[in-house]
């Protein structure tokens, strides 16, 4: 889903900026639910704002 022609100094990996994106989303998601009961919620929203982003193709 990572889109190739994705060019950045900050990043070797799109994907590992992605599964950053992801961890700290689902860390802040964790702090505001003490029941982590729709984990499908984060990786919407994390695909989304890959997409927003550029990092990844829809």
């Amino acid at each position: 889903m990572v889109r190739e022609d994705y060019d950045s100094e900050n990043c070797e990996d799109n994907t590992r900026c992605c599964e950053l994106i992801r961890k700290k989303t689902f860390q802040a998601y964790q702090r505001f639910e003490k029941h982590l009961e729709n984990p499908e919620v984060v990786d919407d929203v994390v695909d989304k704002l890959c997409v927003a982003l550029g990092l990844c193709d829809e």
